[in-house]
């Protein structure tokens, strides 16, 4: 759900995913240099951190990297039940540099669970902050 569409824009410059920052959490979640570079990509962490919305840009040039290594992975039995997201970040991370899009817990809402989407319903009914 997007709470302020204008985090979504029409041109992007460099590869990156939609994210916030977080003191700790138990999704997927990423490490960043000081240029916002992701450096790490996990399912959890337990210190501060960047927590990874389900919103990602992907160059044309980064686009054919990613399929490139996604059909090479995925020949492989092992690697079949790998979420994409960790193809480029986890196992071939020096292809192409990956960057954060940051913004706040309020502009985007993902919903994976029926509690998620309550408390999206409940929030929604609140009056959102301006930007």
């Amino acid at each position: 759900y997007l709470a302020h569409p204008a985090i979504i824009t029409p041109t992007q410059e460099r590869t990156n995913y939609i994210a916030f920052p977080v003191a700790a959490t138990d999704d997927w979640c990423f490490d960043v240099d000081a240029d916002g570079r992701i450096t790490h990509i996990d399912t959890e962490s337990s210190h501060p951190c960047h927590q990874m919305l389900g919103l990602s840009y992907w160059t044309a040039e980064d686009g054919a990297r990613l399929a490139r290594c996604a059909n090479a992975l995925y020949a492989e039995e092992q690697y079949r039940q790998l979420y994409w997201d960790e193809i480029m970040l986890k196992y071939y991370p020096h292809e192409c540099d990956v960057y954060i899009r940051e913004c706040t817990r309020e502009d985007v809402w993902e919903i994976d669970t029926v509690e998620e989407l309550r408390a999206l319903e409940a929030r929604v009914k609140a009056p959102l902050p301006s930007r």
